[in-house]
């Protein structure tokens, strides 16, 4: 996979995993990734697909005490939690609690 920052750089061979409240972009170093790090940068980039087909638009606090260069690799560790994935299941979880008040409604109702 490739991460495609705005300021035009993409990082080759990256790896997005997700670590509790932690999702860490890496990717072996290269000199020329260095601009990505910069404030305004670095917060976001679009995920492709090795073919360059979009996979993913990524935005996130970064942990920069966390980020780092290690063993020739490049860490950029996101602050991320599932927040979003929560939020989903409880429309869900509402969404069928409302169907079945519904449903209760009508056998009540007579309808």
């Amino acid at each position: 996979m490739r991460a495609k920052f705005k300021n035009g750089v993409t990082i080759e061979n990256a790896a997005l995993k997700k670590n509790k409240k932690e999702t860490v972009l890496s990717a072996p170093f290269r000199s020329e990734y260095l601009s990505v790090l910069a404030d305004g940068i670095i917060e976001s980039f679009t995920l492709l697909s090795d073919t360059g087909e979009t996979e993913k638009e990524f935005k996130a606090s970064v942990n920069g005490m966390e980020t780092r260069v290690e063993n020739d690799t490049l860490y950029i560790v996101y602050e991320t939690d599932d927040t979003d994935e929560v939020l989903a299941q409880n429309k869900a979880d509402i969404d069928s609690i409302n169907g079945a008040i519904a449903a209760l409604a009508e056998i009540v109702g007579g309808e």
